[in-house]
Parts: C-alpha cells; structure tokens; sequence
C-alpha cells in the first residue's frame, strides 16, 4: 500500500498537515474530505486506492452519517449501496 497521498488532493486537507497523513492510520479523514470536497478524478482515486468494497465497509463502520454533507451522503448511498441514518452517529467500538 502506497504510503503518500498523490498531491493533487493536498487542497483538500486545508487545516491538515498533509505531507504527515498516511493512507491506513488516517482512512477516515481522507474518506470524509474527498467524499465531501474532491471532484470525480479524486473519487476515483480513492475506489482505485482502497477500493468498493473496503469503502463501503469504512461508510458503515467508521464514518458518521453526520460526518458527510447531504448531497454526498446520498452520492454514497448510490455509489456503493450502504443505507446511512441521516442524523444518528454509530459506535466505533
């Protein structure tokens, strides 16, 4: 697994310090910012990287519903058929 992020999404990661985050220890933050503020090349990166499945598994399980703005929530619902609550955060136990 790749270690560094491509740099084209450093404009994402605004209040990061981006040359730190790695891919594995820092999925859920890299998930939310280009789900939510990355345009389709940086989408597609992040299925070719972690991949559909893997991502859907990180949705349901890791990431709150409220973590993802409105649009993106049912963006995420279509593109990888996960049923997010719209106001309810989960356990990440």
């Amino acid at each position: 697994m790749q270690e560094k992020l491509p740099a084209k999404l450093k404009p994402l990661f605004w209040s990061c310090q981006f040359e730190s985050l790695n891919p594995e220890r820092h999925r859920r933050t890299i998930v939310k910012r280009v789900l939510n503020y990355g345009d389709l090349e940086d989408l597609r990166w992040l299925v070719d990287f972690y991949g559909k499945k893997r991502l859907a598994e990180l949705l349901e399980e890791e990431i709150y519903s409220s973590e993802l703005k409105k649009p993106t929530r049912r963006l995420v619902e279509v593109l990888f058929k996960v049923n997010l609550p719209k106001n309810e955060k989960r356990s990440l136990n």
